[in-house]
């Protein structure tokens, strides 16, 4: 059985050493596909250097267009049995190379020590989805093992017309066409938690973005007939994130003069018909189009939230 460990690496010079480090420790049969997607710091010479050292490590670089396009790119590049992906950032635990034991013709396998037993299919969606009572959200493509010939025999890849949901759109339909699959109580994962800038700016293109994940989101579930209760409440849920989400990018705008417009998409379908679904304050000051009053509400929760991360940064390394 040969493993696939696709990684794709963006200016991570700072932790990309730590990554295929905990990779390469196995004495099992893998192939490591590194994608450098346009990097501009050191990291595509630090991964050549690795491939150098080890036959197994295959490093192609491409012009930048983001995680989805780089993944593709390395779904094109397998010869494996089966594809893990890990996120250049992040890091294997010891044994990691212990998730290949069941790997026995399934089409995916899911790395999970809170689901229990073999959920069905609706349930599945609800863990991708994150809708469920037990608050697990597995969207990403990480802690899940793909039979090679499922997702290339499929066609599936991920979506380059999107800024976030992209990863979770994957999952949904991987799910849906999936003949086979199994839950493994086993971790191997070091997921590392970094908070970029572009967590803290607004984007202009992510309402446009959001509108068509919601669109494809939709089209999903009517192609493959999934059960109506279960694509009705995943899509409110995903509706109700996503303005939480935009309301707190538009806050990161300079001035409310500059932002105020930016409300506009509250009037919009799909977002309009969730805003008496949840009676949060943020929800009642977006139903009564308080929006100067929204936007300060947002921007000083998150000083807040900044401020908390800050102090437990500075009490970490005491």
């Amino acid at each position: 059985m040969k493993l696939s460990v696709i990684i794709p690496a963006y200016n991570v010079e700072k932790y990309i050493s730590e990554c295929l480090d905990s990779v390469l420790v196995t004495k099992k049969e893998i192939e490591v596909i590194i994608v450098d997607d346009g990097s501009k710091d050191n990291t595509l010479s630090i991964c050549e250097d690795c491939s150098k050292k080890d036959s197994r490590v295959k490093v192609y670089s491409k012009p930048n267009g983001g995680v989805s396009s780089a993944r593709n790119y390395g779904l094109e590049k397998v010869s494996g049995d089966y594809i893990i992906f890990v996120d250049s950032d992040d890091y294997l635990f010891e044994g990691w190379d212990a998730l290949m034991d069941p790997l026995s013709g399934d089409d995916i396998y899911y790395y999970n020590k809170s689901i229990k037993g073999q959920p069905d299919k609706n349930m599945m969606l609800r863990y991708i989805s994150g809708v469920n009572d037990e608050n697990i959200c597995i969207a990403g493509p990480v802690w899940k093992a793909y039979k090679s010939s499922f997702l290339l025999g499929n066609d599936l890849k991920f979506k380059l017309d999107l800024i976030n949901g992209e990863d979770m759109l994957f999952n949904l339909e991987a799910i849906l066409l999936a003949e086979s699959y199994q839950i493994i109580d086993f971790d191997y994962y070091y997921y590392r938690q970094t908070v970029g800038q572009t967590t803290r700016r607004f984007d202009d293109r992510i309402i446009g973005s959001d509108t068509k994940f919601h669109h494809y989101l939709a089209s999903l579930f009517r192609e493959y007939k999934a059960d109506e209760k279960t694509a009705a409440d995943i899509r409110t849920f995903s509706v109700i994130n996503a303005v939480i989400v935009i309301l707190d990018r538009i806050s990161y705008i300079d001035r409310f003069s500059n932002a105020k417009e930016k409300y506009a998409f509250l009037e919009k379908k799909p977002y309009r018909s969730v805003l008496g679904k949840n009676n949060s304050l943020l929800f009642k000051l977006a139903r009564a189009k308080r929006y100067r009053t929204l936007y300060y509400y947002m921007k000083s929760r998150n000083s807040l939230s900044m401020t908390k991360r800050k102090v437990k940064e500075i009490i970490s390394k005491k």
